[in-house]
């Protein structure tokens, strides 16, 4: 793990040692967390009769959308670094409608084409090699599964005005990356879609 990584696993550390709220123990607000689930549940649909299908979630922070893939039919795993935010997690899940593992994302704890639906919401941001992940995603996504990715922009009005106001209110930076770069990706192993 790069400094910058460490950085971040601090953070989320952090949050989920001074918060009890989902929204402050994954570093939303709490407005952010509720529109991101209401995008969320307009996005994905419950599952099909049958064998449920295999969901992971890539930082799963306390669990949110583990507990809603869980609630809609799908075997639900989530995947985080942070120990005190997985810790959360299974204790906002008495009913252990998910399944919580610890991991990295660039090494997933699946085989190759063993997940029908992977999500990844605000985790690129905080890799050094966002393109590893990526990768690492799309290994284990089955064919003709679903890729769900949300990544901020650090460009975006919104995310100007709260690097202002941090300032302003002199709060402590988000680590940033050691150096700019896109993010590209040459040569996708494959294309999914639903």
């Amino acid at each position: 793990m790069t400094r910058f990584e460490d950085e971040w696993r601090a953070r989320f550390e952090r949050f989920a040692r001074a918060h009890h709220d989902e929204a402050s123990i994954s570093g939303w607000s709490e407005t952010g967390l509720v529109r991101r689930v209401l995008l969320f549940r307009s996005l994905i649909a419950a599952a099909r009769p049958g064998p449920p299908p295999v969901a992971l979630e890539l930082g799963c922070g306390a669990g949110t959308y583990v507990r809603i893939l869980a609630g809609l039919g799908y075997r639900a795993f989530g995947l985080d670094y942070s120990l005190p935010s997985l810790d959360r997690a299974v204790a906002a899940d008495p009913g252990r409608k998910g399944h919580y593992l610890a991991g990295d994302a660039y090494a997933l704890p699946s085989r190759a084409g063993e997940v029908d639906l992977v999500v990844s919401i605000g985790v690129l941001q905080a890799l050094s090699h966002p393109e590893r992940a990526l990768a690492e995603m799309a290994r284990v996504l089955r064919p003709g599964g679903t890729l769900l990715v949300e990544a901020l922009n650090s460009r975006s009005l919104a995310d100007r005005a709260r690097r202002l106001h941090a300032r302003l209110r002199r709060l402590p930076p988000r680590p940033q990356r050691p150096h700019s770069h896109s993010l590209v990706c040459r040569n996708p192993p494959r294309t999914y879609t639903n």
